[in-house]
């Protein structure tokens, strides 16, 4: 019944369910169409399939309800990185994509953090600065495949081909991380201002309301 997959739709764990036959569909993909078979990709999809869970064990273990959309929107982020990004190579197809996950996971990161830690000193400069952990510890991931399997993940070797700075991919996602923290920032700014008039101006009809 429609109830029935209105709850399945809205359970916690969906995403995670969800990308795991995703993973295990473009894993089939992956493999008939590559012309080479990088086993780092492989391990991507493994690494990355888990992570929808982490929330909803987070906000269990804190009480709390899970942040569904945020968890959802991870979720689709992990999708166009990993499954779309390395295994239907959007990467190399589309030139922007890179950039555009980078900002998004920046956003998506700096609204985890107000989420789960919305009441510290200095709690915007310090969720740019936790946007910026979080996408270096990506960046280590990839350097530590890249380490073990010899593949190009960081686009260090194709930069040295083309005679450009091999440092420049990795600190450019890193830029692009923190600008989309900054704008997810101010977007929030502009929604609070936005909300709080429309507060003050429903008090005042509400006034008005009253006085006749």
């Amino acid at each position: 019944s429609h109830m029935k997959r209105s709850k399945v739709i809205n359970h916690p764990l969906a995403p995670f369910f969800i990308l795991l036959v995703l993973t295990a569909v473009f894993a089939v993909i992956y493999t008939a169409t590559a012309n080479v078979r990088e086993p780092v990709t492989y391990l991507k999809l493994l690494a990355v399939t888990p992570i929808p869970l982490a929330l909803p064990l987070l906000a269990t273990h804190r009480g709390a309800p899970c942040p569904r959309l945020l968890n959802a929107l991870f979720t689709v982020h992990i999708f166009g990185s990993v499954h779309l990004g390395t295994c239907l190579f959007f990467y190399s197809r589309i030139s922007w994509w890179d950039l555009f996950l980078h900002g998004l996971f920046g956003a998506l990161a700096c609204a985890l953090f107000l989420t789960l830690i919305p009441r510290i000193p200095y709690a915007k400069s310090v969720c740019i600065l936790s946007s910026l952990g979080l996408g270096a510890v990506w960046e280590i991931f990839e350097f530590t495949t890249d380490l073990i399997t010899g593949a190009d993940a960081q686009g260090v070797i194709s930069a040295i081909k083309n005679g450009k700075n091999p440092m420049s991919d990795t600190v450019t996602d890193l830029i692009i991380t923190a600008v989309g923290a900054a704008v997810y920032l101010v977007f929030l700014y502009i929604f609070k201002k936005i909300s709080e008039k429309t507060q003050k101006n429903a008090k005042k009809s509400q006034k008005g309301i009253d006085f006749y």
